[in-house]
């Protein structure tokens, strides 16, 4: 079997894993009191294992207005698996009793769950909290609220701290206060009755005209208020609706703006947080809040072992190009198996390292080809590891033709190591007909060094008035619709260094979002992007042309948005990097895209459209 299917059955196996349903277990303790309303109790599920066990606690959604402790029935048995032990609570419901008290009901299972850490086999330093909706609000309000102990209460329950580990929650408000979600969302979400209710009034319209009497619990328990570099994890997961205004007040109530909010603050703060929108935009570390939660609570998790994959997957390659047949052979198994990017076998993978270092050594070579990996993800298992790789060129190539190709390294546990049971290679040749038709341009005349290079997408590639919008400076459109900023990378050394431009323009990262890549992943990529073009050529400028807002990819704008202010950011600070902004004028006095400026597929611009860029981007040309 081709590993690219073993990989999607892999990937597939592991996710329906995480996913299974079986048969839920009985409580070891059911309808626990913690306080004195009849909602005021807790189920608990004591998980098999040696020491104290880890936490995990469940807050039911509901609008703060009902829901059940027994919603979860579905999804914490993989935790007690796991040896993480499991508590779901119920709290005092809104409109009867309005805020503070489902929040607090919560705070308070928390202090009483910490009094019982003896008598169930609890460790106090690792709980973490998840819910949906009111129970995501809830949870992160606690998660990142100063502690509520009192070490001088009466109460030994008080005494007991509110503060956790982590949380992973969904569809969880970040702030509840009608004045400041109205402007995130539209009028819709007004509509929905939990921000009337959680101050206790009947209707939105009364809460509104006493919105001064109620506006210290809007501020209070919007957790967007109390959040700080310092506080623990937090890991939010959305649907994939991103359209704005909201449509209706329950769209409204779970929209993904939440997190954008939240994460934005976040990255600004420093702060440890992961946005998951369903189809948009994905952790860089953790595939689903399970993953996170495991990693969190557990000694030994899928991050830390994927970073071990990561750390053999580099020695592996580096002994495989520098002949070091010792250290390869030693990182696979004696089956281990391979096919090459021609499509041939060789008899086993450690046949193809040994002919490979005869080779190098009989032609003298310090490295066998002069390559790098320029992009890899990794796909854990309980005992298994897939790595997906882009190998291209080094980023000083600029002479000779290297095409990058595919790679994908199956890694097993071999007792307590990890070895190599099959790496398969392919060619990654999207690009390679629109590479080699400039290379055969270039062919035809004579090269002529300098200038400036625009290199990107096909909003470089329909950019037909370059050569007249910049008439003063030599320019070169390098364009090929449909790329991403890794693509600018793997092919710089063929369509850009060997000009040795002044400098160079990128337009990319709207794709890249597209296909589900988060800002992290574009700011990264447009690093090694500056670090490519550096490497053969230190002194030329760089310019990130902004990622556009169009009418087609709206959105997706707030992860765009947040994409062009980690570049613009970073630009500020080097010296030989500048963000050339397109994207603001393209805004009416609305905030949205200008029709005006798009052809009619709503994505790619006109004429009038690249008038506004070349305006923009003429002052950085040519100083």
């Amino acid at each position: 079997m081709k590993l690219c299917s073993f990989s999607l059955i892999l990937v597939a196996a592991m996710i329906g894993t995480a996913s299974a349903q079986p048969k839920q277990p009985s409580a070891t303790f059911a309808n626990v009191k913690y306080g004195p309303h009849k909602r005021n109790v807790l189920d608990f599920y004591r998980a098999k294992g040696k020491g104290p066990r880890p936490l995990l606690v469940y807050i039911h959604g509901g609008g703060w207005t009902g829901g059940d402790k027994r919603r979860n029935r579905r999804g914490f048995q993989p935790f007690l698996d796991r040896g993480i032990s499991y508590a779901a609570i119920n709290y005092r419901l809104t409109p009867d009793s309005p805020l503070p008290a489902p929040v607090h009901d919560a705070a308070r299972a928390i202090q009483f769950i910490r009094s019982k850490a003896a008598e169930w086999n609890i460790d106090k330093t690792r709980i973490a909290l998840t819910g949906g909706s009111a129970g995501a609000c809830t949870s992160m309000w606690i998660l990142l609220h100063d502690d509520l102990a009192d070490p001088q209460s009466k109460d030994p329950i008080k005494r007991e701290s509110t503060r956790v580990s982590a949380a992973a929650v969904s569809g969880g408000q970040t702030s509840i206060d009608p004045k400041v979600i109205e402007p995130w969302l539209g009028p819709n979400v007004l509509k929905h009755r939990m921000i009337n209710m959680a101050v206790g009034e009947k209707t939105i319209e009364g809460a509104l005209k006493n919105y001064q009497k109620y506006k210290s619990l809007y501020v209070e328990f919007s957790a967007f208020n109390h959040l700080s570099k310092d506080d623990p994890p937090l890991f939010m997961s959305y649907g994939n609706n991103m359209k704005l205004p909201s449509q209706s007040a329950g769209h409204g109530i779970h929209h993904p703006v939440y997190g954008v909010k939240m994460k934005d603050k976040s990255d600004r703060l420093g702060h440890e947080c992961h946005l998951l929108i369903r189809g948009v935009s994905k952790s860089s570390r953790y595939r689903s809040p399970n993953e996170f939660l495991f990693a969190k609570l557990l000694g030994e998790n899928n991050t830390s072992i994927a970073k071990r994959i990561d750390r053999l997957t580099d020695r592996f390659e580096q002994a495989q190009l520098t002949a070091d047949l010792e250290t390869s052979l030693s990182l696979v198994l004696p089956t281990a198996t391979a096919i090459k990017a021609s499509g041939s076998a060789p008899p086993s993978l450690s046949a193809d390292l040994r002919g490979k270092a005869r080779f190098q050594r009989s032609r003298k070579l310090k490295r066998l080809e002069p390559v790098r990996v320029v992009s890899r993800k990794i796909a854990m298992a309980d005992s298994s590891a897939v790595v997906t790789e882009i190998v291209g060129a080094n980023a000083n190539v600029s002479k000779r033709k290297i095409r990058p190709r595919r790679r994908s390294i199956v890694w097993v546990r071999d007792g307590r190591s990890w070895k190599i049971s099959h790496i398969h290679e392919s060619n990654y040749s999207r690009w390679e007909r629109a590479i080699s038709a400039y290379e055969s341009q270039d062919a035809k005349q004579r090269r002529k060094l300098g200038g400036v290079v625009f290199i990107g997408s096909s909003s470089i590639r329909g950019w037909k008035s370059l050569r007249r919008d910049f008439a003063k400076t030599d320019v070169r459109g390098r364009g090929f619709g449909g790329s991403q900023m890794i693509d600018s990378i793997l092919y710089a050394h063929r369509i850009v260094a060997p000009y040795r431009p002044t400098a160079v323009a990128v337009y990319a990262g709207d794709n890249d979002i597209a296909v589900g890549k988060s800002a992290e992943q574009v700011f990264y990529d447009f690093q090694v992007f500056v670090k490519t073009i550096h490497a053969t050529n230190p002194r030329a400028r760089v310019g990130f042309i902004a990622i556009k807002p169009s009418l087609r990819r709206w959105r997706l704008w707030p992860i765009m948005k947040l994409a062009n202010a980690r570049i613009e950011e970073f630009a500020v600070t080097n010296e030989l990097v500048d963000y050339l902004d397109i994207a603001n004028p393209m805004l009416n006095a609305s905030g949205l895209p200008r029709k005006d400026l798009f052809l009619k597929d709503g994505l790619h611009l006109n004429a009038k459209g690249y008038a506004l860029w070349a305006d923009i981007v003429r002052p950085w040309v040519e100083q």
